[in-house]
């Protein structure tokens, strides 16, 4: 509960003071004098290369685990001996870290270069910053605290390191050099982390716990390194986290009655979403309740580690229902795990499909920060590579975070060339692309909402196809305006009934789907469901129709316009094929009311092959011709076919 506290602080706590005061420079001090300090510090490192070749993590594991464990509690368990598959230090001989027993002064400059990057650029992305007492914690008074503390002040450095890593930050050096300073300087912090974990004392017990929460930060963000091609549950993140929850144990037990110490400071301060009980509540816990289905030959220890594990994760989805700021729902994701059941540890290194579930959907709900620097692309790996381990039989259970996070990620990529296209085709076909992209943007949103257990994804996912069905209808008329076939007054008339039709099928739609989403749903929304459904199958049977009689309508222009209109055509011609699967499926859903077929509880494979395909396939396919054909379009090339046309007409009455 500690390291939630110190990671919720309230802009009502006051400017931190300074639980340690800094020695007094002494030159040639070995003592806690700076220079001396920072000696010992890299006299030490060197050992690095011949430590016993154990993972650096392990060794922080265990070591908290076996030394704070008997400090607090002599029966609790030991922290278990799995590490993070983290590179082993390796100091290149012109490295101005591989000369340990003295100062050197490309090594006074590296560690001044982090130093300032850690305070002006990682501070403002750290969870909780944006509250100004908290940044002056994190860059006034960290920066003091680890002055006497070596610990702290190696973590700095690896997770200014780590930052860099994350953004692709190469001010100071190449990213190779970059990782391998990063893990020089994590091993130098574990190193001075395991010398004193046993003789902790409350002078020092403040920049212990910073310490702490600085490598839970930067083990959770170092899941981006992660080989995740032959597939092992993360645990040896977990460990650690459960290391740092035992050294929070003893800060706390050590700073009782120090109220000028920085944790007490915020722990004193901080609100009731800290609480147990806020957190392990029913209406956390029922925000997956498919995950709270019992399986056969599971212990009640078993159940109930699983259980508190969903509370957890369903406590950040009804944060993000709720509307939390992402930095805060970030704040969570860094600190929940340290607080996840031993138990569920246990379980998820024996590879158990529920644990595997469960740990999929906390990665779910970790990519609505995906734009944070220490999230970025960690659940969409995760995700897809769990999907790749699990059984067939336990492949359904990850139909939500699967699916919502590979649309998310798919049209958020497909966005860019659409508004490109857009550009291009000019305003004869403003219209459908148009419409192109303002589906990419509901499927992104949609997805969002679905992260956030919002009812409103629900509604999202079915009125989707109506600007799916208008973009088909404006990119053929784009077509047949280019190939100048038909009376263009008859072309407006049927774009604008045919607008007319879905727009009244999407509101009819709408409103049934909102009442389906309430508390007591009334028979007759459902009927206005399947009337909306049924209305845009007959929009887009009228869209078929209108595409084949422009097949069969032949241009007598031979311009390069003319060309690229009916190689429009056929590419319209073939979304439609997918778009009618999408269209019949959902009417059949609906009708039939099976809960394998609906579009929210069906299975993996409904979902993918009747959902997500037909829709990714048709929006691929206008891209792809509206790529080809993006220089036939122009218009240069229409005024020039107009022009070619009015001559030739002139000529004609000559």
């Amino acid at each position: 509960m500690i390291l939630l506290a110190l990671l919720y602080i309230p802009s009502a706590a006051q400017s931190p003071g300074r639980l340690v005061r800094a020695q007094p420079y002494k030159d040639g001090c070995t003592g806690r004098g700076v220079r001396g300090m920072r000696h010992q510090r890299w006299l030490s490192w060197g050992s690095a290369k011949n430590s016993p070749n154990i993972p650096i993590v392990g060794r922080f594991g265990n070591y908290f685990g076996q030394q704070l464990a008997t400090k607090i509690d002599r029966d609790a368990t030991v922290v278990a001996t799995n590490s993070l598959a983290l590179p082993k230090p390796l100091a290149a001989p012109d490295s101005p870290l591989a000369q340990p027993a003295f100062e050197t002064k490309e090594r006074r400059l590296l560690e001044l270069q982090l130093m300032n990057y850690f305070c002006f650029d990682v501070c403002s992305s750290l969870p909780g910053t944006y509250f100004p007492e908290t940044r002056n914690i994190w860059t006034v008074v960290v920066p003091r605290l680890a002055t006497n503390y070596d610990a702290l002040l190696n973590a700095i450095m690896t997770l200014a390191l780590r930052h860099m890593l994350c953004s692709g930050c190469q001010d100071i050096a190449p990213l190779d050099e970059v990782k391998r300073y990063h893990a020089q300087y994590l091993e130098a912090t574990l190193q001075k982390s395991q010398s004193v974990v046993g003789t902790l004392s409350p002078a020092v017990a403040d920049a212990a716990s910073f310490t702490s929460v600085v490598l839970s930060l930067d083990a959770f963000a170092s899941l981006r390194d992660r080989d995740i091609g032959d597939y092992a549950a993360p645990v040896q993140w977990l460990h650690l986290c459960k290391g740092v929850m035992q050294v929070f144990r003893v800060t706390l037990k050590l700073l009782k009655g120090y109220p000028e110490a920085n944790i007490n400071k915020i722990v004193a301060t901080s609100g009731p979403f800290v609480e147990r009980s806020q957190i392990m509540c029913e209406a956390n816990r029922n925000q997956f309740p498919a995950l709270l289905m019992r399986q056969p030959g599971e212990s009640n220890e078993d159940d109930a580690a699983y259980i508190e594990t969903v509370s957890y994760i369903g406590a950040i989805q009804s944060a993000i229902k709720a509307g939390e700021d992402i930095h805060s729902t970030t704040r969570r994701l860094i600190v929940y795990p340290v607080l996840f059941p031993q138990r569920f540890v246990e379980l998820l290194d024996e590879h158990r499909p529920r644990a595997l579930v469960i740990l999929a959907h906390f990665f779910a709900v970790a990519a609505h920060c995906r734009t944070s620097a220490w999230v970025g692309d960690i659940p969409k790996r995760e995700i897809l590579a769990l999907a790749g381990f699990l059984a067939p039989q336990y492949q359904h259970e990850l139909a939500w975070p699967l699916i919502t996070t590979a649309q998310m990620a798919i049209y958020a990529a497909m966005i860019i060339p659409v508004l490109y296209l857009l550009f291009r085709h000019g305003k004869v076909g403003i219209i459908g692309w148009f419409y192109l992209a303002a589906f990419c943007v509901l499927r992104i949103l949609g997805g969002a909402l679905a992260l956030g257990g919002s009812k409103t994804a629900t509604i999202i996912a079915n009125i989707g196809l109506s600007p799916l069905l208008l973009a088909a209808s404006g990119i053929l008329h784009e077509s047949n305006s280019l190939r100048k076939v038909g009376d263009a007054k008859v072309e407006w008339a049927v774009v604008l009934a045919l607008h007319i039709l879905v727009a009244g099928a999407t509101a009819i739609l709408a409103v049934g789907a909102s009442a389906l989403q309430s508390s007591s749903p009334l028979p007759s929304d459902l009927i206005k469901v399947k009337v909306g459904i049924t209305l845009l199958l007959i929009g887009w049977v009228v869209l078929v129709g209108w595409s084949l009689q422009s097949w069969f309508r032949r241009s007598t222009q031979h311009s390069e316009a003319s060309r690229a209109g009916r190689k429009i055509l056929v590419g319209v011609a073939f979304a439609l094929l997918f778009i009618g699967i999408r269209v019949v499926y959902t009417l059949v859903a609906f009708f039939s009311q099976k809960q394998s077929l609906s579009p929210v509880t069906g299975t993996l494979a409904v979902r993918i092959l009747l959902v997500l395909v037909p829709e990714l396939v048709a929006s691929l396919i206008l891209i792809a011709y509206g790529w080809i054909t993006r220089n036939g379009t122009g218009p240069k090339n229409i005024d020039g076919q107009a022009a070619r046309i009015h001559t030739r007409s002139r000529q004609g009455n000559a």
